[in-house]
């Protein structure tokens, strides 16, 4: 199977699939053709498919060769689902999906297009649900009654690409989707050493329709068909230079920048080479999340002891849990260099000018306190609420059983979103009560009073 016989017309071929023969070296090329190696094409599309919509083809192309690097035995004697794969504990059946653009959005090969971290969250939770979902109501519909699937674990593998620099999520969007969980965190702004404060909860997103989506989807028993998603951001280009023979000379070089977990310091390793000092594995950056609901659990012996995080949920502890190796790959991006006078025709092309819409920020009814899920040190009962353009937080105190206020200018829906607000606003852009209330409606009303007199303050100087 030559993946790089182009079969279709220049014109319709994909941006990737066109800077992958422009740009990336040939030892690159080979790496992917060494990933293809025994990759069976059962319907004769699979090359042009790859040429032509590229990322998902990709997608499968990293999961064949990572199953095959943890020793399993794929079997295509089936027309569908797209694996069924063998391992020394068993069987199980794995469908791969990508979490691609909404339609009108940058796709994620327009490089020029920026979003707010916020958006990029908001907008890869409801992607990857999507794409869930999808291939969720494919195995009821279709894929249940066969016999070579029932009773087996039904496995998800899904990896974002929904918009530009989607591998920056890392796992910010996935966690909400799979067990509506994320980490409140706050940096050092001398050390950069991150702090974890406390958590908060998400049930759901939602689409710029102002549709809701929920997120949570394995707290969900509807959903206990789902073993278990496979997941990955580091499974792009970036991957196939890492592993390839590509000698670096004066005229191209590539430079890796990664963070690893490091299990002794509260800061990930930062690793910063090119090769061939940087190394890099086929399983580095894998994510296995398990569901607690799953009514054939995947067995995960077969992931353990490898370069692979495992999550799952203890439902009767409401406790989120993850299992990270030592040297786990967090995050990585890189850079190749390439001399001007070594540059092919092709890269003189410049970034596309075309507009695409971008995500919408549904509005809160004004002056309306909104519960939200999240525990921050000793403060629990989170709600926001949005006043006069400033966002306010009442928070509940554990110990002391009374309510605290806060406020910070501009509007945000959820508690990370205001906890970075807080942390980066000036002087006259946060207020905090100076004592506490009884009640949070008390807290409430004393918090609107203290921003009327800042924004009446702004109003009459004198």
């Amino acid at each position: 199977m030559d993946l790089f016989k182009p079969l279709v017309p220049t014109d319709a071929q994909h941006p990737n699939f066109k800077r992958f023969l422009e740009y990336y070296s040939q030892e690159t090329r080979d790496e992917l053709q060494r990933w293809a190696d025994g990759f069976v094409d059962r319907d004769g599309k699979f090359v042009k498919e790859f040429q032509t919509t590229f990322n998902s083809s990709f997608w499968e192309l990293y999961l064949h060769i990572a199953f095959k690097t943890l020793g399993f035995t794929l079997d295509f004697s089936h027309q569908s689902p797209d694996f069924l794969v063998r391992t020394p504990n068993g069987p199980f059946i794995a469908e791969a999906v990508i979490a691609s653009h909404p339609d009108g959005y940058a796709p994620e090969w327009e490089w020029s297009q920026a979003n707010d971290s916020t958006e990029v969250i908001r907008v890869a939770c409801i992607r990857l649900a999507n794409a869930i979902t999808s291939k969720y109501k494919k195995y009821c519909d279709l894929y249940a009654s066969k016999s070579h699937v029932k009773g087996l674990p039904f496995v998800i593998c899904v990896t974002p690409f929904e918009q530009p620099q989607s591998f920056a999520q890392n796992l910010s969007a996935i966690r909400r989707v799979a067990y509506g969980y994320e980490l409140l965190m706050i940096h050092n702004e001398k050390t950069g050493e991150p702090l974890v404060v406390g958590e908060t909860k998400f049930e759901n997103t939602y689409k710029d329709t102002g549709a809701d989506i929920p997120l949570s989807l394995f707290l969900d028993p509807k959903y206990a068909c789902i073993s278990a998603i496979l997941f990955s951001t580091t499974a792009r280009m970036c991957k196939l230079q890492a592993l390839c023979n590509e000698q670096m000379s004066a005229d191209r070089q590539t430079i890796f920048c990664a963070d690893r977990f490091d299990p002794s310091s509260k800061v990930s390793r930062r690793i910063v080479a090119s090769r061939p000092e940087y190394k890099e594995t086929v399983l580095d950056g894998l994510h296995v999340f398990l569901n607690p609901h799953a009514s054939v659990p995947l067995d995960v012996r077969a992931f353990q002891n490898q370069e692979i995080a495992l999550h799952d949920y203890d439902l009767a502890r409401k406790e989120y849990r993850c299992y990270m190796p030592d040297n786990f790959l967090i995050h990585r991006f890189c850079h190749t260099l390439i001399a001007k006078e070594s540059m092919p025709d092709a890269q003189t092309e410049t970034s596309s000018e075309k507009q695409y819409k971008q995500p919408f920020v549904k509005p809160w009814p004004e002056d309306q306190l909104h519960p939200v899920d999240a525990q921050v040190m000793m403060f629990d009962q989170n709600h926001l609420a949005h006043y006069r353009g400033w966002t306010i937080l009442i928070a509940h105190d554990i110990e002391d059983n009374d309510w605290s206020a806060q406020a910070v200018a501009g509007t945000y829906t959820s508690v990370p979103e205001y906890i970075k607000a807080n942390r980066r606003a000036g002087l006259d852009e946060s207020a905090m009560l100076a004592s506490f209330c009884s009640s949070k409606e008390i807290a409430w009303e004393k918090m609107r009073l203290e921003i009327d007199k800042i924004l009446d303050a702004v109003k009459s100087p004198d």
